[in-house]
């Protein structure tokens, strides 16, 4: 006689499963790091309330700490490890991970108007390992605290004659930029450059403005024009048709020339590739970058009773059919 038995998946049962993540809430703070708590073996776990916190040292550095909060005991401190690994420890039945930012590139773009905007960087199409300054143009800051900075470039240029030739930004409107390089062109044959035959950087007027969302301030910008040729009619000191390639110069706004030789272009941040620029005056685009984790946040999280389903059963029910 051959016994047969039969297995039932039971789909709804409450509880966590090996492998599950836990929700996490941030009560405090910006950061945009994450804390994953990954159940490791339910049958260890407390049903307690926990909190993940953070603390400065006094050489800047940072580390991370679990308390947990129904017991009032901590749990882990002065952690280190911000890789989001595999080489964590395990405790009351979950593994914690804490992955701080990655500055890689902005992490949101918001258009705020009715222009038409592509607007990308060489990060965005594999032409660097990051957008930062530093990887792309190599100069620039490595300073979290300037890189997680947000943007905003406020269209308030207007064109002189939108038919001419030579298109001009109206004194008073946009802001001053300096163009640095052409693929197509040397800069001598640039038909606004201000002194014709000489390959040195100078200025032209764009018909945005950069500013410094957090220190609230107008600051500079470099261009390179990828696209145009200097014969190209119409000509424009920023193209609104085509590439542009840009560098965030987070200095106090002025009208001259960036300093190349001095310590100015230290304070590059993020380069951004203007593909497509179809502005109208008022228009503002928002560019926002990851914050990185400090000694406001914290995060809080649970392993009591979870009912949501998951992907893979939690338990079977094995009995022997008296049918068959």
């Amino acid at each position: 006689m051959i016994d047969v038995v039969e297995f039932i998946y039971q789909k709804d049962l409450p509880g966590f499963a090996y492998g599950d993540t836990i929700q996490v809430t941030q009560i405090t703070g910006t950061g945009n790091g994450s804390v994953i708590p990954i159940i490791f073996d339910p049958s260890l776990l407390t049903g307690h309330n926990y909190y993940v916190d953070f603390t400065s040292l006094p050489n800047d550095s940072l580390v991370w700490n679990l308390t947990d909060v129904t017991s009032n005991t901590v749990l882990l401190s002065q952690q280190t490890n911000f890789s989001g690994d595999e080489n964590y420890p395990i405790i009351d039945g979950f593994r914690i991970k804490v992955r701080e930012v990655i500055h890689l590139d902005f992490s949101d773009l918001i258009i705020e108007g009715s222009g038409t905007y592509y607007i990308g960087s060489y990060y965005t199409y594999n032409w660097a390992e990051t957008a930062r300054a530093i990887d792309v143009f190599g100069r620039g800051t490595e300073d979290k605290k300037e890189l997680e900075k947000d943007y905003e470039l406020r269209y308030t240029g207007e064109y002189n004659n939108p038919n001419a030739n030579i298109v001009y930004v109206k004194n008073g409107t946009g802001s001053i930029a300096t163009i640095y390089a052409a693929r197509y062109y040397e800069l001598k044959d640039h038909p606004m450059n201000p002194n014709p035959g000489s390959n040195d950087p100078f200025t032209v007027r764009i018909p945005f403005e950069v500013w410094n969302v957090d220190d609230n301030r107008q600051i500079n910008l470099l261009i390179y024009d990828r696209f145009q040729r200097s014969t190209d009619r119409p000509f424009y000191a920023f193209n609104p048709n085509s590439t542009m390639y840009c560098y965030i110069l987070n200095t106090p706004y002025h009208e001259k020339v960036a300093d190349f030789s001095g310590s100015e272009l230290d304070n590059l941040t993020w380069n951004l590739a203007f593909w497509y620029t179809q502005f109208n005056t008022g228009d503002v685009i928002k560019i926002v970058y990851d914050n990185a984790m400090t000694s406001e946040d914290v995060f809080t999280f649970t392993t009591g009773p979870d009912t949501d389903d998951v992907f893979f059963p939690r338990e079977f029910e094995l009995y022997q059919n008296p049918v068959l």
